[in-house]
């Protein structure tokens, strides 16, 4: 199976005060996480769409788990620890859809993703 992330719309960042800085773990059938962008953040305020060019390629053979972390600490650099947003669960053969997840600090993204054989 191949899931391939297609884009991120941020409804409502986490604090909503300011953007969160997302960045992506994706691990596929409980092997090591990847980290999306490997480098760096993308930067997503209330509206923003995050369209990955030409989609994330993840192939798995039972499942995927994608968490999405929010890295900002533009005050305080000695807490800089990544802030939990949201994760997808991909299981088997799960058919192509859209979620919309909510976190308890009020982030609130839909995530689109495509699966194919």
């Amino acid at each position: 199976m191949k899931m391939t992330i297609t884009n991120i719309t941020c409804n409502n960042p986490c604090s909503g005060i300011q953007d969160d800085d997302v960045f992506l773990l994706i691990q596929a059938d409980g092997g090591p996480p990847a980290r999306y962008p490997a480098v760096g953040t993308y930067s997503m305020g209330a509206g923003t769409q995050w369209t990955l060019e030409g989609g994330y390629e993840v192939d798995y053979d039972y499942g995927v788990i994608v968490t999405a972390w929010d890295r900002d600490s533009y005050m305080l650099k000695n807490l800089d620890s990544p802030d939990y947003l949201f994760n997808i669960n991909v299981k088997g053969n799960t058919t192509s859809s859209t979620n919309t997840k909510t976190n308890h600090n009020g982030a609130d993204y839909t995530f689109t993703r495509n699966i194919s054989s």
